[in-house]
């Protein structure tokens, strides 16, 4: 009996080993479980830190990065690429005065029927619809010979500016203030008309102290001896040296950089008015923009440039602007009668002006060729 008897557990026992055994396990899984959320915590809580500061960074490369990333404006006819914008569906010229942009608001106003002036920073988007009607595709935006072009408005609209050989630019400066036109005509008035104002300039010489010394009297062309010597007197005056590279760099540069003209997509060349202004027109069209071809101007323009017949703006009016037509020729005497002393063009090619001759690739003094490239 006692052989065949199987031997039976103490359940008891049994229960207390695994009672036992439970006390000692239980703190032990509880203190995994617990550090395996509290990592998992850590990692998700660092994840999105990470995140976070990720799309802060693409953020403000997106914001700044875009136009310090196109510095080097002199490929394509020394043009800034716009491949790094979005697309822009707005258009926005800058004048620069006396380099065709009195022709190129002729373009623009038979382009678009509403134009909106830019005076700051303010989105175009707001300006646009503060009025009944506009939209991007019947308005325009125009920023004065006052103001400049800002990062903050080219992220937004696609921004045309135009350039001209400086010497040329200056002969029509001088011109149209012969003529009393103008602002800077209007500055000078003002100048002479303070009699407590520059004195020490108006005492440096003899006649310098009368405005009509520095402007032409023998109109229409102002060639005479005498005008040329008063457009070299201009030329030197206070309120005029230097001006017009001091300009191009205010109005185009938003860092205030010679080296740096940045402020516009695309210019239009006085030298090659036409075929460059419909150059710019395709690029602003290229990358969203929309140009209605038929409107009469531009049509008559585009069938210029496509039968190559671009050699200047032909005289069709007597107008100072004519976007088809050759104003200059009824206003002033060509450039190099007024700039025919060598060291008088050297100083001015090694001045203010030079950035322009070195950037956008003039030759010379009254030169009308460029290096395109």
């Amino acid at each position: 009996h006692i052989s065949t008897t199987r031997s039976v557990p103490n359940r008891d026992a049994a229960c207390v080993s695994n009672s036992t055994m439970e006390t000692t396990t239980t703190p032990t899984t509880a203190h995994s479980k617990f550090l395996g959320k509290f990592f998992w915590l850590c990692s998700f809580t660092f994840v999105n830190l990470l995140l976070m500061i990720f799309a802060r960074i693409t953020h403000s490369q997106l914001m700044q990065g875009d136009i310090e990333q196109l510095s080097d404006h002199r490929n394509n006819n020394g043009n800034d690429s716009s491949s790094s914008f979005r697309a822009r569906d707005k258009l926005v010229f800058n004048h620069n005065p006396k380099a065709g942009g009195g022709s190129i608001l002729d373009m623009m106003n038979d382009l678009r029927s509403h134009r909106i002036d830019i005076k700051d920073d303010t989105k175009l988007s707001k300006l646009l619809h503060q009025e009944p009607n506009r939209n991007s595709r019947n308005s325009y935006f125009y920023i004065s010979e006052k103001n400049k072009s800002t990062k903050a408005i080219r992220r937004q609209g696609y921004i045309i500016g135009s350039i001209r050989e400086p010497c040329s630019q200056y002969v029509s400066l001088w011109a149209y203030g012969s003529a009393k036109h103008g602002g800077l005509h209007a500055v000078m008035v003002n100048y002479y008309n303070n009699h407590t104002r520059g004195n020490d300039f108006k005492k440096s010489a003899p006649g310098n102290d009368k405005l009509s010394n520095f402007y032409g009297q023998d109109a229409p062309f102002f060639n005479t001896s005498k005008d040329i010597e008063r457009f070299h007197r201009w030329m030197y005056h206070p309120l005029v040296h230097g001006r017009v590279g001091q300009r191009v760099k205010k109005i185009y540069s938003t860092t205030n950089r010679d080296d740096n003209i940045d402020g516009v997509d695309c210019y239009v060349y006085v030298e090659q008015f036409q075929s460059s202004l419909i150059d710019c027109l395709q690029k602003f069209e290229a990358q969203g923009g929309y140009i209605d071809w038929s409107t009469p101007l531009i049509a008559s323009m585009l069938d210029k440039v496509n039968n190559n017949d671009d050699k200047g703006r032909r005289i069709v009016k007597k107008s100072k602007n004519d976007a088809l037509g050759n104003p200059q020729v009824f206003h002033h005497a060509p450039c190099t009668t007024y700039f025919h002393n060598a060291s008088f063009v050297q100083e001015l090619q090694n001045g203010d002006e030079k950035f322009i001759f070195d950037n956008f690739g003039y030759k010379g003094c009254c030169s009308k060729e460029f290096r395109k490239n």
